[in-house]
This record gives C-alpha cells, structure tokens and sequence, in this order.
C-alpha cells in the first residue's frame, strides 16, 4: 500500500480503525486532523466495487480530494463533475455527458458541490419508469450543510439513502448552532433509529419550548442530561475529536489557487517588477527585497499602489478559503493578517471579526468567548500574552516571513488551561512565494530545534560532570 497509512498519527488510525469497521459513520473532526486522507485510506484499503459519490462545497469538491489523490499517488480512478482535468468549469452539456458515463464506467470516485446534487438526481436514467441511482457510496463532506430538515437538499438525501451501502459524514462543526442541527445529519447514518424518525420526535424527547410566536413554538432548549444521552445514543456511529488522545497541536498546509488571469499577471511582475492596473499608476518594485513584499501582498489578495498604503484588490480567493476554514472550524478563531489591506479586507467579509487592540479587557473578552473572530498582528500580539481559554484555532491569512513572530503567535493558544487540540493553518497560494516563505520558516524552525537542542544537551553535559 502507498504510504498514507505509514504517515498516519496515532489517533488517525484509530479513526480509520472506526471507520472500516462501520459501513455508515460520523467522522466529526476539526479541519486539519486529517478526515480526508482517512477517508481516502478507507477507500483504497476496502476497493469498493461501484461508484464513490463525494458531495461536498464547491472549493473542498473542486479541489481538495483530488489533491489529496494525487499527493498520496493512490490508484484510484476519479472524475470531477465541476471542472475539467484542466481546472476548467464544465458546462452543462459536458457535465450531463458524464452522467450518463457513469452507466458503463468502472468503479470512479465523483466529486460534486451540494448544488448540483439535485441536477444529477434530475438527469439519472430512468428505467422501467424509476430513476436509476449509479453511486452506491456517498461520502457528505461539511455534512452540516445539510442540517435543515425542511431544506431541499436534505429531502433529496431522503430519497437517495436507500439506494447507498455505505455513508460517510464529515464535519467539524456538526451542531453549529445548537444540538436541533444534529437530527438530520444522524437520520442519514441511520434513518431515525437513535434521534428519532422525525425532528418533531427529538424535540419531544430532548427539548423544551421557550418561546412562541403566535401559538407556535420556535425556539427550544435541551432538557437537563439531554445533551450526554444525545451523544451516548450516537457514539457507536460518530467519532469526534473529543473521543481522541489528539497531539496539542495540529499544522495545516490549506492551498489557495488563484485564477489563471491573475497568476498570469503575478508572473508577469515578477519577472519584469513592473504592474500595470487599469486607472492608477504603474506599480514598481526598485530592489528584490520590495518585489517580495508585493509579491507577498498579491499572494493574499490585494496590493499596495503608493506611500500611503492605498490598495488595489488583485483577488479574493484567500478570503474565500478563509470562509471555508471558518465554517469547518469550531469555536472562535484567531486569524493572523501582515498587512493593513488584509486586515481590511478580512474585517469587510467578516463582520463579527474584531480587531486586536492590545488592551486587557479585549484580551479578557476572548478569553471569555465574548469575541467569534479576532483579527491579530504577529508584532503586537506574538509575546506573552494568554490567549488559551478563548478558542484553539488559529490562520495565518499571510505568510510571515518573521521566524519570531510566527513561533511566538503560534504558541498564544497551545498553553497550559488549553482544553481541546489546537490546529494552526497557514493559507498557502499555490504557486507564489506564500511556498518559498513557508519552506523557509521550516527550515528556520529546524535549525532554531536544533540550537535548542544542543543547548539542553550543553546543560545535560555540564549537570553530568
């Protein structure tokens, strides 16, 4: 087998172990602890002998499995219903062809966004007046997009659950709200059996009204112990984070792509050093060290047009990725800007996002939960400071370039009081020096390892003598 396995932390296989053992399984893991290459070990370890539907959002479809196959070199046929091998947006017509390709193929991996679900459920062939259902194993990525009972998407689930052998879901946020999202995520691992048929049952069982609009109620609240016997009730079928002896901190690699138009255009300045926008100046880079930086700010999206830190938007994909993250994660999040086009930018997407102030009382407010995102400066937030009770998760939106500041906003959350796995991602632009600056902080971090250590063995020796 491929060494995928071989790379495996201990708690990764012990969910893998929990995953080939049950035919239809809740992977509840934070983003970054691997639930993709678990899944993709399970697949190739158990060869299924028909077609492996992953239903997933669009950039995670799009991207993000195929990646993780061609990473891992596993021999697995695949198939993306959005864009072709090129990363082209497949138009209807090619899509539909690909549909009914999946009538003759052999076992394939297909990976489609939510909204199309419904338009390959449409365009099934239809034999002896029924359609005809060709993807007996469905993989749910985010599977929390599917957690209103009365949306479309989940009664189309509904229809296709008996024509599936096995279904797997993956999320790290399966109750973003309350527990109410739970119901329909365990109701398609197992048609009602631990939660109840219907979400009205669960409320009966689990909840109390608290509020009514006009005779109606419309809000509920778990009764008392509701929330362990939930959790007892679905712990043969779900694994969650909460269930591993996870490492203190997990580091994840996320990769943005931009645009072929704009990577055109970043290679353009790069090699000539000179930008030119439609309506302002042209934007020059005088030495290397400048080129970087602007290079630096094009990886995250915008780009600074004079002295006074005016900025022009090259792209949003970081912020698109950034979203993703987000949405994947659980708890509040500490997101890490370099540059003030960055930061305002992050700030115009997310408007819960505040901006660290250095002050006590900010600082206290995101230790008490108060604060969902919190946009930080490695120079003014990297030393010292206790920010371990107000989340576990961190992005570098830019990659620093700063040793220091990196170790020292890494270490802000990994902290004595921290009470769950703490998972660094950096967002890295394929294909710009967002690669060459994370492969220079690691080797950076190696030799600053590797001083520590003949530092300690220096002091050992001395203690010995």
């Amino acid at each position: 087998m491929p060494n995928i396995e071989e790379s495996m932390r201990p708690y990764q296989k012990q969910v893998l172990d929990f995953a080939m053992t049950r035919p239809r399984c809740g992977l509840f893991l934070s983003m970054g602890l691997g639930k993709t290459m678990i899944v993709l070990s399970k697949i190739y370890k158990s060869r299924p002998n028909a077609h492996v539907l992953v239903i997933a959002p669009k950039n995670i479809a799009r991207s993000t499995w195929i990646q993780e196959i061609q990473k891992w070199q596993l021999p697995l046929r695949y198939k993306s219903l959005l864009v072709s091998e090129k990363d082209v947006k497949l138009t209807p017509e090619k899509r539909h062809a690909l549909y009914q390709e999946a009538v003759t193929a052999p076992p394939t991996m297909y990976f489609i966004n939510r909204e199309l679900l419904s338009d390959l459920y449409k365009n099934l062939p239809v034999i002896d007046g029924k359609r005809r259902w060709y993807y007996p194993h469905i993989i749910l990525d985010e599977s929390q997009g599917f957690k209103n009972p009365k949306s479309q998407r989940f009664k189309l689930m509904k229809q296709i659950l008996p024509c599936t052998e096995t279904f797997i879901e993956l999320t790290g946020t399966p109750a973003p709200k309350d527990l109410m999202d739970l119901w329909s995520q365990v109701y398609m691992l197992d048609g009602g059996q631990r939660l109840g048929r219907t979400i009205s049952q669960y409320r009966r069982e689990f909840f109390r009204e608290t509020l009514y609009v006009n005779g109606y109620p419309v809000r509920w609240e778990p009764l008392p112990g509701a929330e362990d016997e939930i959790y007892r009730r679905i712990s043969d079928i779900v694994i969650s984070v909460k269930n591993l002896a996870t490492p203190p901190v997990i580091y994840n690699d996320v990769p943005v792509y931009l645009d072929q138009k704009d990577m055109v255009k970043y290679r353009e300045f790069m090699k000539t050093q000179v930008l030119s926008l439609p309506g302002i100046d042209d934007i020059e880079a005088i030495n290397r060290a400048v080129l970087h930086g602007k290079l630096s700010q094009m990886a995250s999206g915008t780009i600074y047009t004079d002295s006074q830190k005016n900025y022009e938007v090259i792209h949003s994909k970081k912020l698109d990725m950034c979203e993703s993250v987000i949405n994947a994660s659980d708890g509040n999040i500490l997101i890490a800007y370099k540059y003030q086009s960055d930061m305002k930018e992050l700030a115009g997407r997310f408007p819960d996002a505040e901006i660290f102030d250095g002050s006590n009382a900010m600082m206290n407010r995101w230790n008490q939960r108060e604060i969902k995102i919190m946009l930080i400066h490695p120079a003014s937030c990297g030393f010292g400071l206790n920010l371990q009770f107000g989340g576990h998760t961190l992005i570098w939106y830019t990659i620093p370039d700063n040793l220091e500041h990196y170790l020292q906003t890494n270490a802000r959350l990994p902290r004595t009081g921290q009470t769950d796995t703490v998972i660094i991602h950096h967002l890295i632009a394929v294909g710009t020096v967002d690669e060459g600056t994370m492969l220079s902080l690691d080797k950076k971090e190696q030799r600053e390892n590797a001083l520590l250590d003949a530092v300690q063995m220096a002091i050992q020796n001395v203690t010995e003598e």
